[in-house]
């Protein structure tokens, strides 16, 4: 068999003349637009890795403004809670202090009318004891029928003791 009588001989020479073409004529185009393709995309991948960078040191920068959020909450919690304790012992102290004037307001008060009661009551019975004895006094000069100016001397002091007591 002859070499070139074989098909794939032709198909083997042409496939040879076809990349020297290319080569002499294309591969200076194509290897400029490679290197080109090639340094925009080394260029993108640097200007990436540099927002990458800037971006986190951004993150870096929010997670630190963050914690010092979270702690400045944390204070004011902290704080909120201390005011309202205060403000919770204030108050108890104001309750404990308007309940015992209350206590001594009412004392006082209860102490009035107890003595007013008292004054009455001792009053009522002063009367009607001097009003007993004046009846019994009486009864007993009817019965006696004078028979000791001392006992009219008496009767007069009861009478004015009586008038003074019973007008009350």
């Amino acid at each position: 068999m002859n070499i070139f009588q074989d098909v794939h001989t032709y198909l083997l020479i042409s496939f040879i003349a076809m990349f020297c073409l290319l080569f002499k004529f294309a591969y200076k185009r194509l290897d400029g637009y490679l290197d080109k393709r090639a340094k925009d995309v080394e260029n993108r991948v640097n200007s990436l890795e540099k927002r990458k960078l800037e971006i986190e040191g951004q993150l870096a920068k929010l997670r630190d403004d963050f914690q010092d959020i979270i702690l400045q909450v944390d204070n004011m919690i902290k704080d909120s809670e201390v005011e309202a304790q205060k403000i919770m012992e204030k108050s108890s102290m104001e309750i404990n202090e308007m309940v015992n004037s209350k206590r001594l307001e009412y004392k006082a008060v209860t102490e009035r009318i107890e003595q007013k009661f008292l004054t009455e009551t001792q009053s009522k019975m002063v009367s009607l004891m001097a009003e007993a004895l004046f009846n019994k006094l009486l009864i007993l000069q009817n019965n006696k029928e004078a028979q000791n100016i001392g006992v009219e001397n008496s009767i007069k002091i009861f009478e004015e003791v009586h008038k003074k007591y019973t007008k009350h």
